[in-house]
């Protein structure tokens, strides 16, 4: 099964970037965890017996603290091109719209519905 990486990798990487607000667990068990629920943030993580199959996020898209969270994996496990935040931000432009993205490991999927919430998900490369 392709992952994402191992939640204990993914989770070090993430905490150790700067722009996070919100840290998560260094380790979860198999199964979907809500990792972060702060201040209008959701973060839920799909762990398998062979890594993290789906990373998603879930928030206010007009809430200025969370592109540091989006941007804590992007940075923290190398993941630049294309680029997480800017899905995010097309998504934020033009709602209704799914902005896709994939940069041979992660593949990025931002939207913003009809009420100003974003959902943005991180699923394994299909490439």
């Amino acid at each position: 099964m392709t992952t994402l990486g191992t939640y204990e990798t993914l989770a070090h990487a993430y905490n150790n970037t700067s722009t996070i607000t919100y840290p998560i667990e260094e380790t979860i068990s198999v199964g979907t965890y809500k990792v972060i629920d702060q201040d209008g943030l959701q973060m839920h993580i799909t762990n398998a017996i062979d890594g993290v199959t789906e990373i998603r996020f879930d928030a206010d898209a007009d809430d200025r603290r969370y592109p540091g969270t989006f941007q804590g994996f992007e940075f923290g496990m190398n993941w630049t091109h294309p680029s997480f935040i800017g899905a995010f931000l097309k998504a934020k432009r033009t709602p209704g719209q799914h902005f896709l993205g994939d940069n041979g490991t992660a593949a990025y999927d931002a939207i913003v519905d009809e009420n100003n919430h974003l959902t943005v998900t991180l699923t394994p490369s299909a490439n």
